[in-house]
């Protein structure tokens, strides 16, 4: 941002005003004001969530509760994202249990899980929009349009797994899979909009609606942002001094229509972000990345306990960078899905998909057209009330290569007086995309038979629960195989190919504590160590330790006061894979990302009972103020680079009417 206006000045120090004095408790008279009886008893029917009831998809495909579902899960729900508020989902992700959000000098906004971050195309994660795959052939990992411009708004839950997805997902549910459940038309009753302004000039618009009637259901939202960005200085490979305001221009929207048994999706993202470029080299590039997803379903229920769908689902993808040209995919895929029972103890899940992948790695050729199929299946089996065995496989194939079996097989055990287990194995891939099959020079080369990465991961979780608390410690192990990474053939030049192996485990601990209808404590703490078949320790530059910790307080007045801090402590040196790296920006050190945010209810701080509903949300970032860096971990050859802004400020007014 251009901060030497006098309107930006007057307005950044008012809102940094507003902002503290909120915090503090300065909330007027209207924290101590009293909702009628009835008033608050919907409150709290509404904001007390039952842990032990909390209700999962993801997993299977189909409704479990999280402590049934063979998956080790996290879950964020709307009422958490509306107490810790967020500037998009990016911020969101970062509270959860193992995941760390940085950048890289090509692709600023980055999701690791697990520190299972090996290149900063960011393909070890697949996200899902109510369960259908958002993903591309281009190189299956650009995800960053839908972390910072997907309406979160229109977020109804997070379903998070921490671990192995490609038995029911496919490629690329390798780390983990994300799936974004959005909001059905009771949440949205009222239509909504929001104006938001805040630091580095960043002024955006949300606005989201439902309605119902007897045969469709409508649900609808978007958001419109803009920021001039804030100041990234840095010396890059050739030891040149720059900085420059990182602009962003982010454009979301997703509408679900329902209707019988038919449901349509439609999702459109897109980015306009300033960054390094290919090279880490002044001067910065800018690149323009769209998707967008439509998804055809249809679900019919042939009897009490069986029930069919197929889905017809298109990924739209582009990207046009000012350094590299233009670049695209169009990926089409249809799934046939039956589920059902067998009996009483016996479930059943049975499905194929077939995808035609088309695209172009390069402005001037790299066109690819590609066809895969798969069949999967799951099986889940309760031989006793409190012991349920699950098994799973999915057969990729595609045209030209031998098949891979991925399977999955888990035990999950309720062991009495709110404890359970999970024993879980899972092996999941990540099939090569295009841009590693069929580049073409004149500096990197893809070899078209690259053969999938793989991962094997064991999880062991014991957990505790209650109608108000959730704790649960897992140990995680993985071997991920067949890398795909660039090897060097003289000359300045590369080609893709397979090459290596990576080790990681860890232990992480998290929780949940509802204290009661005011009170909600939320955390997390994460080890994690790596290496290599070359005996390089914590291979992926990762911090080994992550601890979150967040405090939400809600008042009887519909006001709420929330604080979050997480804690990411020191990435390894780069100068283990590189010993002649370049020292030229300060090293990434350990850092503590503390999030501030206030919820103002102001219908009742104005004393008006009846009308529109307003409110007023205050939103501190980074509120230490740390200067935070991380390791230039794509090309390693120098240290470090800034990956977040300093301290910011942001307002947001909301209207429902």
């Amino acid at each position: 941002m251009k901060e030497d206006t006098v309107t930006s000045i007057t307005m950044k120090k008012t809102i940094q005003n507003i902002v503290f004095i909120t915090l503090l408790g300065v909330a007027g008279n209207g924290v101590s004001q009293e909702l009628d009886d009835q008033a608050f008893s919907e409150l709290l029917s509404l904001d007390i969530s039952d842990l032990t009831n909390l209700v999962v998809s993801v997993a299977s495909k189909r409704d479990e509760k999280i402590g049934e579902a063979p998956s080790v899960i996290s879950m964020v729900t709307a009422k958490e994202i509306k107490a810790f508020g967020a500037k998009n989902l990016k911020d969101v992700l970062a509270r959860v249990t193992s995941i760390q959000g940085f950048g890289s000098h090509f692709y600023p906004h980055v999701v690791s899980m697990r520190g299972q971050t090996l290149k900063h195309s960011n393909n070890e994660i697949l996200f899902l929009v109510n369960g259908r795959p958002f993903r591309t052939s281009w190189n299956g990992g650009t995800n960053y349009p839908l972390l910072l411009s997907f309406p979160v708004d229109m977020v109804e839950s997070l379903e998070i797994i921490r671990g192995p997805g490609s038995v029911l997902y496919g490629s690329g549910a390798f780390s983990g899979v994300i799936n974004i459940n959005t909001k059905k038309s009771k949440a949205l009753t009222d239509s909504q909009i929001a104006l938001k302004y805040g630091s580095f000039n960043t002024r955006g618009v949300v606005a989201a609606a439902g309605t119902q009637t007897a045969a469709v259901e409508v649900v609808a939202g978007i958001n419109v942002s803009r920021t001039d960005g804030w100041r990234f200085s840095a010396i890059d490979e050739q030891n040149v001094n720059d900085s420059v305001d990182m602009a962003e221009d982010n454009t979301g929207a997703i509408a679900v229509l329902n209707s019988g048994g038919f449901t349509i999706t439609t999702v459109y993202t897109e980015s306009d972000v300033d960054h390094m470029g290919a090279g880490v080299r002044w001067p910065t590039s800018s690149q323009q990345v769209s998707h967008a997803l439509v998804d055809l379903a249809y679900q019919h229920d042939l009897s009490s306990m069986w029930n069919v769908s197929y889905n017809l689902t298109y990924n739209h993808f582009d990207i046009d960078a000012s350094d590299s040209g233009k670049r695209y995919s169009r990926d089409l895929l249809f799934e046939p899905m039956l589920q059902g029972a067998l009996s009483d103890t016996l479930d059943v899940l049975i499905g194929g998909v077939y995808e035609n992948q088309n695209g172009s790695v390069a402005e001037n050729g790299g066109d690819y057209d590609s066809n895969h199929s798969s069949f999967y299946s799951q099986l889940d089996y309760r031989p006793w009330e409190r012991i349920k065995f699950t098994a799973g496989f999915q057969r990729n194939k595609v045209k030209g290569m031998d098949a891979d079996v991925s399977p999955r097989l888990g035990m999950v055990a309720d062991l009495g007086k709110g404890w359970g287990g999970k024993l879980l194995y899972g092996k999941a891939f990540r099939s090569a995309y295009g841009t590693e099959k069929f580049v073409n020079g004149p500096r990197i080369f893809g070899t078209p038979k690259l053969l999938p990465e793989t991962i094997a991961t064991w999880d062991a979780q014991l957990f505790y629960q209650t109608p108000h608390l959730y704790i649960a410690t897992t140990y995680f192990h993985s071997q991920i195989e067949d890398l795909i990474g660039r090897i060097p053939n003289g000359g300045g030049t590369f080609t893709f190919a397979n090459s290596g192996k990576a080790n990681f485990e860890g232990l992480e601990l998290e929780g949940c504590y509802n204290v009661d209808e005011h009170w909600a404590l939320h955390g997390s703490a994460t080890y994690q160590q790596s290496d290599d078949n070359s005996n390089v320790d914590d291979v992926s530059l990762s911090p080994n330790v992550m601890a979150k910790l967040g405090l939400s307080y809600q008042t009887n007045s519909g006001h709420s006061f929330a604080a979050f801090n997480s804690y990411f402590g020191e990435p390894a040196d780069i100068s283990q894979h590189n010993p002649g790296v370049a020292q030229v920006n300060p090293n990434a050190g350990a850092y503590n990302l503390l999030t501030l945010n206030a919820s103002l209810n102001l219908n009742r701080l104005l004393g008006k009972s009846n009308g529109s509903n307003m409110s007023l949300e205050l939103y501190v970032d980074n509120a230490l103020n740390e200067a935070i860096y991380y390791p230039e971990f794509n090309r390693k050859r120098i240290n470090a680079i800034p990956v977040y802004s300093g301290r910011a400020y942001y307002a947001t007014f909301k209207l429902a009417f």
